[in-house]
């Protein structure tokens, strides 16, 4: 019986978790569920990828697209 292999990315810095949890303490509507008039779904994609490109510009860490982040 074969395995599925799954591939592990590079894994997340302290100063990485610690830039993730102050975005989400700043900006809370990203983890918002009901889309509605006052927040799109377009202004939270583009807060996942305001956070992704902090996240990224870190230097040492993973580097992932969004919705890769987004599962962190």
């Amino acid at each position: 019986m074969e395995g599925k292999v799954v591939k592990r990315g590079a894994r997340l810095t302290i100063r990485q978790k610690q830039l993730l949890l102050q975005f989400v303490e700043d900006n809370p509507q990203i983890h918002r569920v009901k889309i509605d008039h006052n927040f799109t779904l377009q202004e939270k994609n583009n807060l996942w990828l305001r956070l992704a490109n902090i996240l990224n510009s870190d230097g040492l860490g993973a580097v992932k697209t969004p919705d890769e982040w987004r599962k962190v």
